[in-house]
């Protein structure tokens, strides 16, 4: 099952150890650090430079896409600019929301 989460923090948060360190804890999203530290991918991928009010998807390689519509299982959703029921045939989901979308129930 996939998820879409929605982050808009475009750096890290220090937190400060019991001993004093600083650790940067990722809050983009885009970490390739499994403990979820900072790995600076935020400076890679240039989230600076996202758009404010637009929704983007990043592939492995730091691609930035622009996200144009988000299905939800049961409900009406916006597909490619147009209102759409929900069980649409759409070659191009697996652009907008992963794809999964027209085969739930």
């Amino acid at each position: 099952m996939s998820r879409l989460v929605k982050h808009t923090a475009v750096g890290p948060a220090e937190v400060k150890t019991k001993n004093g360190d600083s650790v940067w804890v990722c809050r983009c999203g885009l970490t390739s650090h499994e403990d979820g530290t900072c790995s600076s991918n935020h400076k890679k991928f240039k989230v600076t430079e996202e758009e404010k009010g637009r929704l983007y998807q990043y592939d492995a390689d730091g691609n930035r896409s622009e996200v144009t519509g988000v299905c939800v299982p049961g409900e009406d959703c916006e597909c490619h600019g147009e209102k759409k029921s929900h069980k649409h045939e759409c070659e191009e989901c697996e652009h907008c929301c992963g794809g999964g979308c027209c085969d739930e129930d």
